[in-house]
């Protein structure tokens, strides 16, 4: 029976023929799909640059440190690091952050499969980023080697962060890996890594860090910004309901952030869950507010300037761009970023020192002297009590006008006292125009013209007529006009100025200005003429941010539209001036008070910077520091252009004669004499010992001429003067910059007291250094100036005259430099502007410890009341003060090759036949004058009036005159024989008069002899042996007294 075939049903044949092609789909698929992520992973991963992570460099900020080692300044730009190793950071630290980054990181091997599994589903379905999947590791991978892509969280660049991660993980421990990571999160407030943020938020290490302040840290790398626990609030800005937390510095507080609060708790719950704290020390830190663990930390020392901050970095870049061949911008980046430790000179109780002679000691919260000098004259003002207390009513009226809350507390300070207030209270005074008023530095002289201050290029303007009560900029109506269509049209002025740039922008700058607190100008009075004040405060750099859509520029003049008028933007008060809004206006928020001063002091026997004061009044840091600016130097400059150099180089010694006298020979297109002298006399011929001590200038160029400008030039920069010009169309080549300080920059102050610190030091310039090494971040040393041996300038023989002429100044002439005390004390006055007006005044001095260069003058070149002894006073009130406690020490003592010469006073040679009067010089052996002095000759004169004999002059003398070619002043022309001038008492009626008398007088004694005895026979022998010698004598010698006296002799 055959068999018959079943059929098959077609259900069951679909399905099968169905499942085997979605097998075979699916094995299809997950092939392509494995390679399709093959490709993905080996694309993202093909381009990525090969990495070493066993040789990361770090960005790290460099640091100051003082002379014993203490910390005077981070250096740092936008932000803080200090890289350090894994054992210098606490365990309590460590495992904040592990609980909430990455409790997995001591198992993992980079990163954990399955938490990046789900969220890169969840990012494929929900069509977003990856996220909330990075392990410690990771994001060390992307802090490191993933920077341009750091905010991309797509799966690709969670694919190569993996890729990286698995890197590290076989290339580093985890200890390093941590490490690593600690060092290079962001943790707010410009801190990198966990040691910057210790110190920045609690002013300790991070090995000092306990669990709570661990807890803090870790809730800030999910969101620095946001979790922060304080931020940067400017002083002016600060509200009654911010709690500041610390100072950051003079401009700026810390401000307490309480959105950390959350996120720090969440933090400690983790912490006690994976067991890192116990539920005692969680409750601890759950009732710990984290504003009571704020302690901020300094980035520099407070009590002292940054003026020497300043002066150590720019001495560091310029020798790294001299010594490495780098450019200046590198230099600098490499400062901010290399970790270099930098060993500066200061030491820190020598930089106070100076601070406190500017009665400006302490940080910008300490109320030290000059703020009481400052609140006095404030409270004079107001008519209230004027103790120097900061009291009730001292903060009344600081807050009625506007620089404080009303809401404050009103602490009662006084001088010693240190709070946060006390550095807006100083801005504020100078706001108001009351600065220091110094006991040693000069009143200023500034000339007014219409309530404005006269300079050479211009004016400054009154702040008070500026600005009304609202801060709102004021126009006077003289400067500009309303056209018909009620446009404002503004002329090209000096207090209002306007620029279009290329840009097409408009910039508005204000003029600079003055203020001073007692001000009594108004609308209706404007000083004129010249005035004595105190001081004044400058205001620089003011602008107002103008909306430039009201603004154009059309025939040289700014036009405001009419439109601004209707916006409320400008409106005309009752003076008809402009007024433009207060918001729009940006004026210098601290001014400078002028006089200003400038101060340096170095050790001469090392070079090292001791201390150094760049301007007085400033609060704030990295400022215009004076002390390293140049200033023309006036006399000053002659002991290390003229003399120095002069007898060191054989062209002149100490008893060198030139004679000051008006002179026409160095300016011959004038037909004024030049140079003229300070005090407008003229002393004849001087000695280079006198002309030194009294400061001529026209013996100084004369000299000068003597030596020539190449040598005086070559000699100032062997001294380290670095700032002569010698190119250019104005330049320092000529006899008025090097001989009178009449230079193109001039010198500065630090430069000034270098130099003179070479007569200190036996004649060897030893160049100003404000540190001594530099060391890398390994301790490896890449600047070394301890060794630097110093440059020899002057022979011992020629310094050793030079202290002593030096010394002959103060002594003799700037005696209030004298200090006392055993210690002697070299140096020059120097004073700039024209005769009897002073612009700079100075003093540099040098005593067997240290030199020191002292700067007064304003910023604008103003005159001052007072010239270069004020400063000498300063100078040796300061000096009295330093050497106070100090023992009596010598300069170097007299070497073999100098001896002493007696030499003519008035010419310098040896002394002649005729020589009226010597002097004793030192003088180096070999210098020696050869020439015999030939001022003088004889002339034979009537005894008794002294003047050219008659006919009629029986007595006639030979007397020494002055030859008329060396005579140069008056005085020097009373001494000329003049035969012109005859004798006017022995004419010929007196003649026969005096015989008539001679007759009378011999008949009388006759008959007194005659009717005497002789009682005196000894004296009648001595009377005839005396007529003897008389009748012996030159026809020259003949006189009639003598005779006389040989005759009373025999008479009686």
């Amino acid at each position: 029976m055959p068999r018959i075939r079943k059929k098959s049903k077609p259900k069951r044949r679909i399905f099968m023929t169905l499942f085997n092609i979605l097998m075979v789909t699916l094995i299809l698929s997950l092939i392509i799909g494995a390679g399709v992520v093959y490709y993905i992973v080996q694309d993202s991963i093909a381009k990525l640059p090969e990495i070493d992570p066993e040789n990361v460099i770090l960005d790290q900020n460099s640091v100051i440190l003082d002379a014993d080692g203490n910390l005077l300044s981070r250096v740092y730009g936008n932000s803080l690091r200090t890289v350090i190793d894994y054992d210098e950071i606490s365990q309590d630290a460590i495992n904040a952050f592990i609980a909430v980054e990455d409790k997995t990181f001591w198992e993992h091997s980079g990163f954990n499969y399955v938490r990046m599994i789900g969220a890169v589903k969840e990012a494929l379905l929900s069509h977003d980023s990856v996220s909330g999947t990075s392990t410690i590791t990771q994001q060390l991978a992307r802090n490191l080697f993933l920077t341009d892509t750091r905010l991309d969280y797509s799966p690709v660049r969670k694919i190569q962060e993996a890729y990286y991660s698995m890197i590290i993980e076989d290339t580093l421990e985890k200890e390093k890996i941590l490490e690593t990571y600690l060092n290079t999160i962001f943790l707010g407030a410009s801190a990198e890594g966990i040691e910057a943020a210790a110190t920045i938020y609690f002013n300790k290490t991070a090995s000092e860090l306990d669990y709570i302040e661990g807890a803090m840290l870790a809730a800030l790398p999910q969101a620095p910004t946001d979790f922060a626990p304080m931020f940067s609030v400017e002083r002016n800005n600060i509200s009654a309901d911010d709690i500041v937390v610390g100072e950051r510095d003079s401009q700026y507080l810390y401000v307490y952030n309480p959105y950390i609060e959350h996120r720090y708790q969440f933090i400690l719950e983790l912490m006690l869950e994976q067991g890192y704290i116990n539920e005692a020390q969680y409750q601890v830190g759950m009732e710990t507010n984290p504003k009571d663990k704020l302690n901020p930390g300094k980035f520099y020392n407070d009590n002292i300037s940054s003026f020497f901050v300043e002066t150590v970095q720019n001495q560091v870049i310029e020798d790294m761009v001299n010594e490495k061949g780098i450019s200046v911008e590198q230099a600098n980046n490499l400062l901010l970023t290399s970790g270099y430790t930098i060993h500066s000179t200061l030491v820190e109780g020598e930089q106070q020192f100076l601070q406190r002679q500017y009665m400006e000691e302490g940080s910008s919260e300490y109320f030290n002297s000059g703020l009481t000098s400052t609140l006095s004259q404030f409270q004079r003002y107001h008519d209230i009590y004027d103790d120097g207390v900061l009291g009730e009513e001292s903060w009344n009226i600081l807050i009625e006008k506007g620089y404080f809350s009303s809401s404050i507390s009103k602490p009662i300070l006084s001088e010693g006292d240190e709070h946060r207030y006390i550095a807006d209270v100083k801005k504020a005074l100078a706001q108001e125009g009351f600065a220091i008023n110094h006991p040693w530095i000069s009143d200023v002289r500034p000339t007014f013209s219409n309530g404005r201050i006269v300079l050479s290029d211009g004016y400054l303007y009154d702040y008070k007529a500026s600005f009304d009560s609202e801060k709102n900029f004021l126009l006077p109506s003289y400067y500009f006009y309303q056209t018909e269509s009620g446009d404002i049209r503004i002329e090209k002025n000096g207090l209002l100025k306007f620029q279009k740039t290329d840009s097409g922008y408009i910039y508005l700058g204000l003029g600079d200005m003055y203020h001073f607190g007692t001000n009594p100008q108004d609308r209706d009075y404007k000083y004129d003429g010249t005035y004595q004040l105190n001081y004044f405060l400058l205001f620089e750099n003011g602008s107002l941010s103008f909306p430039n859509d009201y603004l154009s520029v059309s025939d040289e003049e700014l036009v405001i539209d009419s439109a601004a008028f209707d916006d409320g933007v400008i409106w005309l008060n009752e003076y008809d001036e402009l007024v433009i809004d207060a918001q729009y206006v940006n004026t210098s928020t601290m001014p400078s008070v002028q006089p200003q001063s400038a101060a340096v002091m170095i050790d001469e026997y090392t070079g090292q910077l001791k201390a150094i004061f760049g301007g007085r009044g400033v609060i704030g840091r990295y400022l215009y520091n004076r002390a390293t600016s140049p200033h023309q130097t006036g006399s000053s400059i002659k002991p290390i252009a003229i003399y120095g150099p002069g007898i060191d180089s054989g062209r002149i010694t100490a008893a060198t004669v030139a004679i000051d006298k008006p002179s026409y020979e160095f300016n011959p297109s004038s037909n004024e004499p030049w140079p003229v002298n300070f005090d407008g006399q003229f002393h004849g011929p001087m000695t280079v010992r006198n002309a030194i001590r009294i400061s001529q200038n026209v013996p100084a160029v004369t000299f000068g001429s003597m030596i020539g400008v190449d040598i005086m030039a070559d000699y100032l920069e062997a001294n380290g003067i670095t700032s002569l010009e010698r190119e250019g169309s104005y330049n320092d080549m000529n006899l008025s910059s090097l001989c009178l300080g009449a230079l193109t920059y001039g010198i500065s102050p630090i430069e000034m007291a270098s130099a003179y610190g070479t007569f200190g030091n036996e004649g060897v310039h030893m160049p100003w250094i404000a540190y001594t090494y530099v060391e890398d971040d390994k301790g490896n040393i890449i600047l070394d100036r301890r060794d630097d041996g110093g440059t020899r300038v002057f022979s011992e023989e020629a310094n050793y005259i030079m202290t002593d002429l030096l010394n002959d100044v103060v002594t003799n002439f700037a005696d209030p430099a004298i200090i006392g005390g055993g210690i002697p004390v070299i140096g020059k006055t120097g004073t700039t502007g024209a005769t009897r007006e002073n612009t700079d005044a100075w003093f540099v001095g040098v005593t067997p410890y240290v030199a020191t260069s002292v700067w007064v003058g304003t910023d604008r070149n103003i005159s001052l009341q007072e010239g270069s002894f004020q400063v000498a006073a300063f100078w040796g009130h300061m000096m009295k003060s330093y050497h106070s406690d100090l023992p009596s020490r010598s300069f170097a003592e007299k070497p073999d090759g100098v001896g002493w010469i007696t030499v003519d006073a008035r010419s310098g040679k040896l002394p002649g036949k005729y020589t009226k009067s010597t002097i004793t010089e030192l003088y180096i052996l070999g210098t020696a004058p050869s020439e015999v002095d030939d001022s003088y000759e004889l002339h034979e004169v009537c005894a008794e009036s002294g003047k050219a004999p008659t006919e009629f002059c029986k007595d006639l003398v030979e007397e020494v005159f002055l030859k008329a070619s060396h005579a140069f002043t008056a005085s020097d022309r009373a001494q000329v024989f003049d035969p012109d001038d005859t004798c006017d008492i022995h004419t010929e009626e007196e003649k026969e008069e005096e015989e008539e008398e001679d007759e009378k007088k011999d008949d009388d004694d006759k008959d007194k002899d005659e009717s005497k005895p002789e009682s005196n026979p000894q004296g009648r022998i001595l009377g005839e042996l005396l007529l003897a010698r008389v009748e012996s004598l030159s026809k020259t010698i003949r006189t009639t007294s003598t005779k006389r006296v040989a005759q009373s002799y025999l008479n009686n």
